[in-house]
């Protein structure tokens, strides 16, 4: 909601708050998710390389949860952002 009233550094720090919070927690998949929402974020700063590494750590937890659905979507935010392919592919 900040981004959308063009407070990115605002949404930033808040994204970011949340990431830690859910690195601490047992829920991977919580935390996959937020860590989607951050590439989103993190793109529109234009902070690609911190948004590249977001969509990769999120893709590799999915591929571990074995999350189909999701590793897709993330795939398709990957080609969508324009990133290099030096990302790792899931098995």
């Amino acid at each position: 909601m900040l981004a959308a009233g063009g407070e990115l550094a605002a949404d930033e720090e808040c994204v970011d708050r949340a990431i830690a919070v859910h690195r601490r927690l047992p829920l991977p998949f919580e935390y996959a998710r937020t860590l989607l929402i951050a590439d989103e974020i993190h793109r529109r700063a234009r902070h690609k390389s911190l948004a590249s590494a977001r969509l990769n750590e999120a893709l590799q937890i999915f591929v571990r949860l074995g999350a189909p659905l999701w590793v897709e979507r993330t795939m398709r935010s990957w080609t969508a952002s324009g990133c290099d392919e030096r990302m790792r592919r899931p098995p």
